[in-house]
Order: structure tokens, then C-alpha cells, then sequence
């Protein structure tokens, strides 16, 4: 099994922490963990990550170094303090792996695997691109007004893709995202995500929710989007034991974080080597100050609580 990630140094804990959630639930599968970094990440960075897979003799850590600079320029960056440049590097997969790695399970670093995951590798994607989980966003018309094409073609998250490598170098999908990139500048607001789902748009899997199972899908039905309603079955089957678990808006190592999964994630750290790593504060935010003022005088309602309550297993 060949699982690829993505990280800068900011994101070495959480990396870290996916890696040891993995191992703890995939003691049966040989995977070879490709971790590609930029110059940011240290020797001390990648000691402690292979720390962090502990005595799990069945995953083989491989480093793969990308030159960051080639993505100063890439649309859209700097407005999120979660979403650094990182975030394209997977855009080169083809031309980073050896030639002979024709398929792979791409994680984003955000995320806490609690199941054995060779169902989801085993499955067939010879004759697609990507294999992926539709998003939270998949029912906005305006999401595909933005990007121009069809809403009936669906829109995935990118946090965790199983990807036909060989598709990939025989179709060019490299090229064609950089293309995109290039003449779609004013479109781009989710970055990698909205190429390839632009890019991919005709070769594409749809597979189950519980192999990215992401914060919109843990909302109250009333602050969710209307596509609520077209997936309510498959939301409420798969809330209370999803395989993959990803934290894509609020991140569960910061204390503000409200995310019912949020203890999954400090049960994991917990038991590895990050245990001792301090949950973050939030940062002083003039803005964020007054609003509590506001609220503590009540000039200004305190928003609700929009998370579900959710009764589920830890490990």
C-alpha cells in the first residue's frame, strides 16, 4: 500500500499524529508512508516522525524533498492560517514518485484513520483518475457557476484521494492542472480542490462517506446546506463510526475547536510521542475581542453551538 502525504514544518504534529493513528489501526497492511516536504521541515522534524510510528514494522517511511518556491505565486494563498502552499504539492505526484508507484491513497495531514483502511486501496480504479468522497459543498450551484461545469457532475474533497498515478502521467493531469491554473486564476477559492475537481470532472469515483468524513457532515440538519436532504441516509448510517476521520474547517489541537471528533484526535496524541505538545491558544484578534465584549454585554448574541451531539467509540 502506498499512502502519500503532503507537510511543511507547521504541520509536522498533526502528520505525526495520522501517522500513529494509522499504524495502530493497520498492523496488517505493508505501507510504504511517502511524506513530501519542503525546506522547512527539519532532521529533528522527520526523527520525531519516525518516532511516531513507533514499533510498526509494516511502514516503511520514504522522504520526497519538492522545492516550495515554485508555488509562491499559486492562487489564493495567505487568507487561510490552515492552508499553506503545501496544499498544491500533490499536483506533482507524477513527477515526485518513481515511475514504477502507479497508484496511491493521498491523505491530507488533518486527518485521524480509526479503521483498517485495504477495502478502501483494494478498490478498482483502473479505468479513473481519482477515486474520492463528495464534499459539503457538492449541492452549491454558485460552487459550479465559479468553476464553469456542470453541477450534475458532482464536486469531491481532496483530503483524501485514491489516485490512478498511471491516468495520471498517460493523461497529462499534471499539465492540464497547471494550465487550469494559470487561466483560471479568479475562479481558484479552494485551491488544489477546485483544479482537480475542474480537471477530473470526467474521470472521477465517487466512494463511501466514511473514508473522509469531514466537520460540515457533523452539523445540525438546520445549519447544514440543502444537500442535507439528498444525503441525510448515508450522513446519519455512517456519523457514529466513520473510517477517516478529517478536521476541515476547525482544527482539533486548537482549544477553540467545538468538533465532536475533537477528542479522537487528543486520544491519539495522547498515546504517541505528542503527548506532551500543548493544545494552541487562540491568538489575540482585536475583532474577535470586541465580538465577546459585545456578547458579554449583550449587544450581540453568542452563536449557537451548530455540531451535533455524537455517540460514538474513540478507538
Amino acid at each position: 500500500m502506498e499512502i502519500v502525504v503532503c507537510t511543511d514544518h507547521n504541520y509536522i504534529m498533526p502528520c505525526g499524529v495520522l501517522l500513529y493513528s494509522l499504524c495502530k489501526n493497520n498492523t496488517e497492511n505493508n505501507i510504504t508512508f511517502n511524506i513530501v516536504i519542503d525546506n522547512s521541515v527539519t532532521d529533528d522534524d522527520k526523527r520525531k516522525l519516525t518516532q511516531s510510528k513507533g514499533k510498526c514494522n509494516n511502514i516503511e517511511l520514504v522522504y520526497h524533498t519538492i522545492d516550495g518556491s515554485l508555488f509562491d505565486n499559486f492562487p489564493n494563498l495567505g487568507k487561510d492560517i490552515y492552508v499553506s502552499k503545501a496544499t498544491y504539492y500533490r499536483l506533482y505526484l507524477t513527477e515526485i514518485l518513481p515511475q514504477s508507484v502507479n497508484k496511491i491513497l493521498y491523505l491530507d495531514c488533518d486527518m485521524i484513520v480509526r479503521k483498517d483502511i485495504a477495502k478502501l486501496w483494494n478498490t478498482d480504479i483502473e479505468s479513473v483518475a481519482v477515486a474520492a468522497v463528495f464534499d459539503g459543498m457538492d449541492g452549491k450551484i454558485e460552487l459550479y457557476n465559479r468553476l464553469d461545469y456542470p453541477m450534475e457532475k458532482g464536486y469531491f474533497n481532496a483530503g483524501m484521494l485514491l489516485i490512478n498515478l498511471k491516468y495520471w502521467r498517460d493523461n497529462n493531469i499534471h499539465q492540464k492542472c497547471l494550465d487550469y491554473i494559470k487561466n483560471n486564476h479568479e475562479r481558484i477559492v479552494s485551491h488544489d480542490q477546485d483544479v482537480l475537481n475542474y480537471v477530473l470532472q470526467d474521470t472521477k469515483k465517487e466512494l463511501d462517506l466514511s473514508y473522509n468524513f469531514g466537520e460540515s457532515f457533523l452539523y445540525k440538519p438546520k445549519y447544514m446546506q440543502f444537500y442535507y436532504a439528498k444525503y441525510k441516509s448515508i450522513i446519519d448510517t455512517t456519523i457514529h463510526d466513520p473510517a477517516i476521520v478529517h478536521y476541515t474547517i476547525t482544527k482539533p489541537w486548537r482549544k477553540e475547536c467545538l468538533n465532536p471528533f475533537k477528542s479522537l484526535f487528543l486520544k491519539y496524541k495522547e498515546q504517541s510521542i505528542w503527548k506532551n505538545i500543548p493544545i494552541e491558544k487562540d491568538k489575540f484578534n482585536f475583532r474577535k475581542m470586541v465580538k465577546r465584549i459585545l456578547i458579554t454585554i449583550g449587544l450581540k448574541h453568542k452563536e449557537p453551538n451548530k455540531f451535533r451531539n455524537i455517540d460514538f467509540e474513540l478507538l
